[in-house]
């Protein structure tokens, strides 16, 4: 999940990963993680939002074919859709994944009402913010690279703690995590 969208914790938090060592690729840079920003003003219903998902599959530029990660209530809302006739466009997942051209979906409960803040202008007078909902991540996750120091070496530590009466047992180790080619995830957010 830290990979996906950072882990959450406050910056101030002891236990947080540092974003610099893993880099989320909800928040890269765009050279690596594309952002594509639907606008909720003008694509307001569900297969036009699946139609700019399709579209912006072209600006996709990774290995093989990638999976697309989102909220299960993302995936049923599409499942859902019917014709003006009354029928579902989709029979199931495996429909919905090959018309928008990936893999799979995989279900991440904690991105549900995800959002992030981007603010624009420089003068005062100029400045907006606007708000972008996360839709999902599409990604083929052998393009995200991660590292360790010294070959994945592994730290125990054990200690006594008086205060509880028990042992307590710490097993560390270093990684670090980042998209290393241009393009190779799409973050499809929706501008409210």
């Amino acid at each position: 999940c830290a990979a996906l969208i950072g882990d959450g914790r406050e910056p101030d938090d002891d236990d947080k990963i540092n974003e610099e060592n893993v880099r989320p690729i909800y928040s890269d840079d765009d050279v690596y993680s594309h952002h594509v920003a639907i606008d909720a003003k003008t694509v307001t219903t569900e297969d036009a939002v699946l139609d700019e998902i399709v579209m912006a599959m072209e600006n996709y530029e990774g290995n093989g074919t990638p999976a697309m990660f989102t909220t299960r209530g993302q995936v049923t809302k599409w499942l859902l859709m019917k014709d003006k006739v009354g029928r579902r466009l989709f029979n199931n997942e495996t429909d919905l994944a090959a018309y928008i051209g990936v893999s799979g979906f995989v279900k991440v409960p904690v991105m549900k009402g995800l959002q992030r803040k981007v603010v624009t202008g420089e003068a005062p007078a100029q400045v907006t913010t606007d708000t972008y909902d996360l839709v999902g991540i599409i990604i083929n996750m052998p393009d995200y690279t991660f590292g360790t120091d010294r070959g994945g070496q592994i730290s125990n530590f054990n200690d006594f703690d008086i205060d509880y009466n028990q042992y307590k047992y710490l097993m560390e180790t270093r990684m670090s995590g980042c998209l290393t080619k241009p393009k190779t995830a799409l973050v499809i957010e929706k501008k409210t």
